[in-house]
């Protein structure tokens, strides 16, 4: 009877282990894939701050040789300061995943290292 009650409680425990090892390696594939997604947005949000900061500089060297107008100007202005807003939000989004990254990798270690009973 012993010998069964044991069988059974190690199974489980195996069950238990497995699970939580799928559960991190889950956890780990969608951060490393959000970051892939996030290398690409953010390789698309740098190519179109380099275009608006061009398309702004043209414009004013435009607006200084007085070959287009003011509100001109300020546009491409308004649409580099956009530019820069969505790059700086990439990058932020970015060092979060990486964050969550080393969240969901160091938390499940040090869950492993804690003594049992007391909180990681």
């Amino acid at each position: 009877m012993a010998d069964v009650l044991l069988t059974q409680w190690r199974a489980s425990r195996l069950t238990l282990i497995s699970n939580t090892v799928l559960r991190a390696f889950a956890q780990v594939a969608y951060v490393l894939q959000a970051l892939a997604n996030e290398a690409t947005l953010l390789e698309a949000q740098r190519k179109a701050l380099d275009a608006a900061q061009s398309t702004r500089d043209l414009t004013q060297q435009s607006y200084q040789a007085e070959q287009t107008c003011f509100p001109q100007v300020i546009e491409a202005q308004r649409l580099d300061q956009q530019a820069r807003l969505g790059d700086a939000r990439a990058k932020a989004q970015r060092y979060l995943d990486t964050l969550q990254l080393f969240a969901v990798v160091l938390g499940d270690a040090q869950a492993e290292a804690a003594p049992p009973g007391t909180a990681p």
